[in-house]
């Protein structure tokens, strides 16, 4: 499954617009070209929604069976707390599809879009919200 197809079927499934998602912890990983190909999937996903961009691994490190999982919770405290931490060495992306931010963002409340795709290409999403 494509990585946009698995976003979309996951807001589609919580009824949640991209409109309305206050964070997306992208799977982000640090190589070129899949970081690349993610952020295109999430700005035709996203459409003129740009929420900020949690990236786990770029803090943490490759986490292979793990990730998801931590990313995912990093998304849970990032929603509940309304910051999401900084990206270690993270400029803006240079076609501005998605925001990336180098320091500490005030997130308004919403839910999140968690992603993860593995070696293979196969790609899984999820959204998460606080409840109020």
């Amino acid at each position: 499954i494509s990585l946009g197809r698995a976003c979309r079927s996951a807001l589609q499934t919580a009824e949640v617009a991209a409109s309305e998602l206050a964070l997306v912890s992208a799977c982000a990983n640090g190589l070129p070209d899949d970081d690349r190909d993610e952020s295109e999937a999430l700005a035709s996903v996203l459409g003129d929604a740009r929420p900020p961009i949690l990236a786990v691994k770029a803090n943490l490190g490759e986490m292979m069976d793990a990730s998801g999982l931590l990313q995912a919770l990093a998304a849970a405290c990032a929603l509940r707390s309304r910051q999401a931490p900084p990206i270690a060495g993270q400029e803006e992306l240079r076609d501005g599809s998605v925001h990336r931010s180098r320091g500490t963002t005030a997130l308004r409340s919403g839910s999140a879009l968690v992603t993860a795709i593995n070696d293979w290409g196969t790609a899984a999403a999820l959204v998460l919200s606080v409840a109020p």
